[in-house]
């Protein structure tokens, strides 16, 4: 018996997937999609002296490259501790019942035992969703072989039947921008035509909600400028989709508005600066959700300054097996390198509305032949 639970033990994570397998095959994607692993941390502590040799501070590094760490100080026979999550402090001087000199000599556990009813170490070290993982892999896959197909399209978007057409939204594009919205309701076809036969109908997706957004002052933009143009083709394209399955929904009840530690400015979003906390935060608590994002920012029109959707994108946030963030960014025709994103972040703020991962996904054809992405 003891030899039969050594063999046991020494292949449990190939049991284990085993284990996983035969539950898909008998119950299917669903009934395992909140299937999840641990995730260990290997913690680097940083010990800070001051003049006279004392333990000033110990900095306790939990994610690799910084992303996530806390800084801890004495408080008489307790500490105080700060911590960091990817560049956004979510918790700030609070009192943990251990002291300095037990976390110096002690092991991590320690101190995230004295913690773990103090701060949300299910955010800070968070658990490894398996299924949800392949499910939004298979997602990015199928666009990215197909992304080769869309440098010999003609148009700026597919109607109902799947002929690119222009989006007849009275905004002036250039260059830089052309198109992304076409782009995004490309990848969403995937989730519809499956399972109506058609396509996004344009005309839906062009719909201005003037009842949700914009003021007085912008209305008199609308059709030169169409500055709310971002946001409507985003939420539209949620409330169409989450329509399939539930007659009830309403257009703001797909938009994120409740992460902890950040601001929500309503049909503005929050401050792109923090994009990465926020993709982690959502990866995090919603795991196997994507999400689309419209970027805004303001823009000087000689007689005010107006609030200006300029340009969106498909965004997929997973939790690696590490425990740390891994994005999957769809902009203008390209799976875009995240990092190049984020260093391109200045002022502006970013509005997201969420979208359910389905199974039967299948991106529609390319029909058209000419240059569309440039």
């Amino acid at each position: 018996m003891d030899c039969i639970w050594g063999v046991f033990m020494k292949n449990k994570f190939f049991l284990f997937f085993i284990l996983l397998f035969l539950r898909f095959l008998c119950f299917g994607e669903a009934f395992i999609s909140n299937f999840y692993m641990p995730i260990t941390s290997s913690s680097l502590y940083m010990l800070n002296y001051d003049s006279e040799g004392d333990l000033e501070n110990i900095k306790i590094i939990f994610k690799e490259e910084d992303k996530g760490y806390t800084v801890i100080k004495k408080y008489g026979n307790r500490v105080k501790a700060s911590f960091i999550l990817y560049d956004k402090l979510i918790y700030s001087n609070v009192t943990v019942p251990i002291s300095l000199e037990k976390i110096s000599n002690g092991k991590f556990e320690d101190f995230y035992e004295a913690s773990k009813y103090i701060v949300d170490w299910d955010l800070l070290l968070p658990k490894y969703n398996v299924l949800n993982n392949l499910s939004l892999k298979r997602f990015v896959s199928e666009i990215d072989k197909n992304l080769d197909k869309l440098n010999l399209v003609d148009g700026e978007a597919t109607d109902k039947f799947g002929q690119w057409t222009s989006i007849a939204d009275g905004n002036e594009f250039d260059e830089e921008n052309i198109n992304s919205y076409g782009f995004v309701k490309w990848i969403m076809d995937g989730f519809y035509k499956p399972r109506t036969g058609y396509y996004l109908d344009l005309e839906d997706l062009v719909r201005a909600n003037y009842d949700l957004r914009g003021n007085k002052w912008s209305f008199n933009y609308e059709n030169d400028r169409a500055p709310y143009f971002g946001i409507d083709w985003t939420r539209n394209i949620a409330f169409e989709l989450a329509s399939l399955d539930n007659s009830n929904i309403e257009l703001t009840d797909l938009d994120i508005k409740n992460i902890e530690y950040l601001n929500y400015y309503k049909n503005v979003g929050y401050e792109a600066k923090y994009l990465e906390f926020i993709l982690y935060y959502l990866a995090v608590k919603y795991p196997g959700l994507m999400y689309l994002a419209s970027y805004n920012h303001i823009e000087d029109s000689g007689e005010i300054d107006l609030l200006e959707f300029y340009k969106v994108a498909v965004i997929v946030p997973i939790i690696d097996y590490n425990g740390l963030l891994k994005v999957y960014y769809f902009e203008n025709g390209k799976n875009k390198n995240f990092l190049e994103v984020k260093s391109s972040i200045n002022d502006e703020y970013v509005h997201l509305v969420k979208i359910r991962t389905l199974r039967n996904y299948k991106l529609p054809p390319v029909k058209n032949l000419s240059i569309l992405f440039r």
